[in-house]
């Protein structure tokens, strides 16, 4: 476990299903993202999620790409693919996920297989 506690505003409303049931256009249906940072407009950081290495959906991907790569035209900003291994009944401490992959200046690049926490440390630290 983190030393850090939880950060919830409202725990039991974060367990709420959202439905995207309507706002499909055409074939196209929105997207979600576990993570954003937007640091004063000055850089930004991404974060996605998922258990046991599973595949990210194409559509999410390309989706993070082109997010991660316009942003890049205002500030240095990262996109990081990280991976749990959490039982759904328990709390998934997002800092301590594992980064499988990292979208930075336009290229996806492997992971070192370091904790989220230290990834947004070394981007902070090099930005």
């Amino acid at each position: 476990m983190s030393s850090l506690t939880s950060v919830w505003r409202n725990k039991e409303a974060a367990k709420q299903l959202i439905s995207f049931r309507g706002l499909e256009l055409g074939t196209k249906t929105p997207t979600d993202l576990d993570m954003f940072y937007d640091i004063g407009g000055r850089f930004f950081i991404i974060g996605e999620t998922k258990y046991m290495s599973a595949d990210i959906p194409w559509g999410q991907q390309l989706a993070i790409e082109r997010l991660c790569d316009g942003l890049e035209r205002v500030g240095p900003t990262i996109a990081f693919i990280t991976s749990h291994k959490t039982p759904y009944t328990d709390e998934i401490i997002m800092a301590d996920t594992t980064v499988d992959s990292y979208r930075r200046r336009c290229e996806w690049k492997k992971g070192t297989g370091c904790c989220l926490k230290d990834g947004i440390k070394v981007f902070l630290d090099k930005r």
